[in-house]
C-alpha cells in the first residue's frame, strides 16, 4: 500500500499510512527499491519530506541500497533533483546519511551527479561536511565541470563560505 501511494505521489495516502506505528518504511520492493529511493528518484518532494519527518518513529534508513547499489541520495543526484538532495542533506544527525556510499559501479552521489553535469548538486555535495573525492581523476573531472560551468575552480576552493548549518566550513 505505501509503495503504491508513493509511486502515485499520493501525499494524503502516505500521511495516513505513516500514522500506523507498525509500518516498516525500509522494506525493499522490486529491484531493492524502498519508498524513499522511489520518492527520491521520481522527485516527489512532499513525500520525501513526510518520510524524513517521520524518521524518528519509523526508523527510516536513508542509506539502504537497491539492487545496483544506489541509495536515495545517489538516485536523486543522478536524476538532478536538487530539492530532494537538499532535503536528504539537511539533517545529517537525524538521518545519519552517508554521502560516500558507492553503488556497484563505484559511483558515489557526487560522481553520479558529475557524470550528468548536475552542477547545483555538485556544489551542494562538495560543500557537505563528509564528502570525499576518492581519486585524482574524480577531482580533475569535477574541477573541469566547475571551470566550464561556474567559476575559476582554483577560486572555488578558497571562496568565503556562507554560514550554513550542517555543512562543512572547510571550503
Amino acid at each position: 500500500m505505501l509503495f503504491e501511494a508513493v509511486g502515485k505521489n499520493d501525499v494524503e495516502a502516505v500521511k495516513s499510512i505513516l500514522k500506523d506505528k507498525k509500518i516498516n518504511v525500509n522494506i525493499q520492493y522490486k529491484h531493492g527499491y524502498t519508498v524513499l529511493i522511489t520518492a527520491s528518484e521520481k522527485n516527489h518532494i512532499e513525500i520525501v519530506k513526510l518520510l524524513l519527518e517521520s524518521s524518528n518513529k519509523t526508523n527510516l534508513d536513508v542509506n539502504i541500497q537497491n539492487l545496483v547499489g544506489n541509495t536515495a541520495l545517489i538516485e536523486a543526484s543522478s536524476q538532478g533533483h536538487v530539492e530532494i538532495v537538499k532535503l536528504l542533506l539537511e539533517n545529517p544527525e537525524k538521518t545519519n546519511i552517508d554521502v560516500n556510499i558507492k553503488n556497484y559501479l563505484g559511483n558515489t552521489a557526487l560522481r553520479s551527479s558529475s557524470l550528468k553535469e548536475h552542477n547545483k548538486i555538485i556544489k551542494l555535495l562538495l560543500r557537505y561536511r563528509n564528502t570525499k573525492l576518492y581519486n585524482v581523476i574524480e577531482y580533475y573531472q569535477i574541477k573541469e565541470i566547475l571551470r566550464i560551468h561556474f567559476i575559476n575552480p582554483s577560486n572555488f576552493w578558497r571562496q568565503p563560505k556562507k554560514e550554513v548549518k550542517y555543512y562543512d566550513k572547510r571550503f
